[in-house]
C-alpha cells in the first residue's frame, strides 16, 4: 500500500517564491512547501495498491481526453478551516474552469476501479503553500490579510501527475508513479 493522489505540478514565479520565503520566516509553527513540491491536487486517492495504477492512469487518461496545455493563473492566499483559524495556507488558483473539468471527469474512471478519493469537502482549486502544526505565529494574520489578493503570475499545466507520497519526518516526499501529457498546441 502507498498513499497516492493525483495533481498538477506548479511552476511557482518569484512573487510567489517571495511568499514563500516570508512564510519560512515566521518560525517553527508549521511547514513550508518547498518551492519544487508545489501542486494542485485534484484527487487525494490515499492509501492504494500499487497494482491500482495501471486503472488510476486509465482514469487521468480518460479524463484528461484531447485537452490542450493550458494555463492557471495563480492569485491571492487564504487558510483552512478558517481565515482566522488558520492549519493549513494556501494560494488560489484562478482561470481553473479546465482544472474542475478535468477533476470532475475523473470521477467516473475511479469509482469504476473502487476509488473516489477524499470527499469530505467540495473540491476547490488551490496550492498549499505551509501547513500549521502549533499555535500560528502573530505576524501570519497581518501576512494574510495583506497578501489576500496578490496576484503571482501564471503557471503552465502540460500534463496531470499520479503522485505517490511518503511522509518523512523532515517533509513528505513525492515520486510521480505516471504522467499524462496534454495536447499539445499546434
Amino acid at each position: 500500500m502507498c498513499r497516492a493522489f493525483i495533481a498538477v505540478k506548479v511552476s511557482p514565479g518569484d512573487a510567489l517564491r517571495r511568499e514563500i520565503a516570508t512564510l519560512r520566516g515566521m518560525g517553527q509553527a508549521g511547514r513550508v512547501v518547498e518551492p519544487d513540491r508545489l501542486h494542485v491536487t485534484l484527487r487525494f486517492l490515499g492509501d492504494i495498491d500499487r497494482n491500482q495504477l495501471i486503472g488510476i492512469t486509465a482514469a487521468v487518461r480518460n479524463a484528461v481526453g484531447e485537452t490542450p496545455a493550458f494555463s492557471i493563473g495563480l492569485a491571492g492566499v487564504g487558510a483552512f478551516p478558517t481565515f482566522t483559524r488558520q492549519a493549513s495556507v494556501w494560494a488560489g488558483v484562478s482561470d481553473d474552469a479546465t482544472l474542475g473539468e478535468i477533476e470532475a471527469r475523473l470521477v467516473p474512471g475511479l469509482e469504476a476501479i473502487g476509488l473516489y478519493g477524499d470527499q469530505r469537502r467540495p473540491w476547490r482549486a488551490h496550492v498549499t503553500l505551509a501547513r500549521i502544526k502549533a499555535k500560528p505565529p502573530g505576524e501570519l494574520a497581518e501576512w494574510l490579510d495583506k497578501t489576500r489578493d496578490r496576484r503571482f503570475g501564471v503557471s503552465p499545466v502540460d500534463s496531470i501527475d499520479v503522485v505517490f507520497s511518503e511522509l518523512r519526518p523532515d517533509g513528505p516526499r513525492y515520486t510521480v508513479a505516471e504522467r499524462v501529457n496534454l495536447a499539445q498546441s499546434s
